[in-house]
């Protein structure tokens, strides 16, 4: 399954949930795919990957600096991960 079809059916389905935006950040080297917001300030990343793909070392290094900022960062393989962190953080 490729990374962009897992992306955007997960976008879809996210924006469907009212006051959520899945905002695409610009191609930056190194920042997760996905800026996830919503309702009372909750904000978080996402990588997407391909099923078994890992993130590149300069995506960890971007990673941990945003985890030490106090962000979630998240890396999902597959839709149905995407949608369980969505749940966890609505």
């Amino acid at each position: 399954m490729k990374e962009t079809y897992i992306e955007s059916t997960f976008c879809e389905w996210a924006e469907c949930h009212e006051g959520w935006y899945a905002l695409k950040l610009l191609k930056r080297v190194g920042w997760p795919d996905r800026l996830i917001i919503g309702p009372g300030a909750t904000a978080y990343f996402i990588e997407f990957k391909r099923p078994g793909e890992e993130p590149e070392l300069i995506q960890e290094f971007i990673h941990d600096i945003l985890k030490k900022l106090g962000f979630e960062i998240y890396v999902c393989e597959a839709i149905e991960q995407a949608k369980e962190i969505f749940r966890r953080n609505f």
